[in-house]
């Protein structure tokens, strides 16, 4: 069985279900919103989405270090001590 990410699962839910959120938002309210409102809206949405990609990529960054260590392919800590 493989195993399961509950960390990015979690934080890809809270994600989608801010987005939800903001949908409905501006679906019930869009019409009370004038341009600068929208514009608000549309920047938070993509600043949801920017923070989700950092997170993703920097948990993705970090699966890969802890595999490296584990396999001891990569040995981070013997860089420059004179071993071969």
């Amino acid at each position: 069985m493989a195993p399961v990410d509950r960390l990015g699962g979690a934080i890809f839910v809270l994600f989608l279900a801010s987005q939800v959120g903001m949908i409905i938002i501006v679906n019930s309210y869009f019409a009370e919103f004038g341009p600068a409102g929208r514009f608000a809206l549309m920047f938070a949405f993509f600043k949801a989405l920017a923070i989700c990609m950092i997170l993703f990529a920097s948990m993705a960054g970090g699966a890969m270090a802890l595999r490296a260590l584990r396999s001891r392919r990569v040995q981070i800590f013997e860089i420059g001590n004179g071993r071969s």
